[in-house]
C-alpha cells in the first residue's frame, strides 16, 4: 500500500515535471537537486512497506483464521446447542401430546363417572321410594296380620273354651247319669232295708258328693292349664266350670243326701 502511494506520488510528480518542461532551466536544476534525497529515501523505505505489508497480511490471515477457527467453534456449538434444544423440544412436543391425551382421556373417564353417579343417584332414589313404599306396604300388612291373628288366636281361644266346657259337661252329665243310677238302685234297695244299709248309702253319698267336687276341681285345673299351654292365660284365668252344671249335681246330691237321712 505504501508503495502503491509512493508510485502514484511519483508518477504525479513525473507528470508535473513534464507539464513544466518548458519553463526555464533554472527550475528543472532546483527539482533536480531536491528530487535527490527523496530517491533515495524511497530506495529506503520501499522494502520496509513491502516488508510491513507482508507482516500485515500475515497477520490478518492468522487473526481470520483465529476468527475462522472460533467462528466454526461457535457455530459447532450452537449447532449443538440447537440440536440439543431440538431434541429437547420433540421431547417436550411428545411429553405434551403424551398429557394431552391423558388429559383428554381423564376427561372422558371424568364425564363417564359423572353419568354413572347421576345414574346412580336416580336408582338410588328410586330404591329409596320403592322402600319407602315398601315398608309402608310392609306395616300395613302387619298390622293386617297381627289383626288376623289375633282374630284367629281369640277363635281359637273360642273353640278351645267350647271343646273344653262341651267335655266337662259331657263328663260330669255322664258321670251323673251312672250315679243317679247307682243310686236309684240303692235307694230302691234302702225301701227293704235295714237303718245299718241306709248308713252305708248316706256315707258314699257323701263320699262321692266330695269326689264330685274334687273331679270339679281338677277338670278346672286341667282346663286352665291347657289354656295356658296355648298361649291363653286370660281364658285360663276367667275359665270355670258352668255353674249350672255345678249347681245341678250340687242339688241332686244334696236331696238324695236328705232322703237317706229322713229315712234313717
Amino acid at each position: 500500500m505504501a508503495t502503491e502511494i509512493l508510485n502514484s506520488e511519483d508518477d504525479e510528480e513525473g507528470g508535473s515535471t513534464e507539464s513544466v518542461s518548458g519553463s526555464g532551466s533554472t527550475e528543472e536544476e532546483e527539482e533536480e537537486l531536491v528530487g535527490a534525497p527523496a530517491a533515495a529515501l524511497c530506495e529506503q523505505v520501499v522494502p520496509l512497506l513491502r516488508y510491513l505489508d507482508r507482516k500485515v497480511y500475515k497477520h490478518f490471515d492468522r487473526v481470520k483464521d483465529e476468527r475462522l477457527e472460533e467462528f466454526a467453534k461457535e457455530k459447532a456449538k450452537l449447532t449443538e446447542a440447537l440440536d440439543s434444544e431440538q431434541a429437547q423440544n420433540r421431547i417436550l412436543s411428545e411429553e405434551l401430546v403424551r398429557q394431552t391425551r391423558l388429559l383428554e382421556q381423564c376427561q372422558l373417564a371424568r364425564q363417564a363417572d359423572e353419568e354413572l353417579i347421576r345414574r346412580l343417584q336416580s336408582e338410588c332414589g328410586e330404591l329409596r321410594a320403592q322402600r319407602a313404599e315398601a315398608e309402608s306396604q310392609l306395616v300395613v300388612i302387619e298390622d293386617d296380620r297381627r289383626r288376623e291373628a289375633d282374630r284367629t288366636k281369640e277363635e281359637m281361644a273360642r273353640r278351645v273354651t267350647h271343646c273344653l266346657r262341651g267335655y266337662a259337661h259331657w263328663e260330669v252329665a255322664a258321670q251323673e247319669k251312672l250315679t243317679l243310677r247307682e243310686l236309684e238302685l240303692r235307694a230302691a234297695g234302702l225301701l227293704t232295708g235295714d237303718s245299718r244299709s241306709r248308713r252305708r248309702v248316706a256315707k258314699k253319698l257323701d263320699s262321692f258328693l266330695s269326689k264330685s267336687r274334687d273331679t270339679m276341681a281338677t277338670l278346672e285345673t286341667e282346663v286352665s292349664a291347657v289354656l295356658r299351654r296355648l298361649g291363653l292365660r286370660s281364658r285360663a284365668e276367667d275359665w270355670q266350670v258352668s255353674p249350672s252344671v255345678r249347681t245341678c249335681v250340687l242339688c241332686a246330691f244334696c236331696e238324695l243326701r236328705v232322703l237317706f237321712t229322713a229315712y234313717e
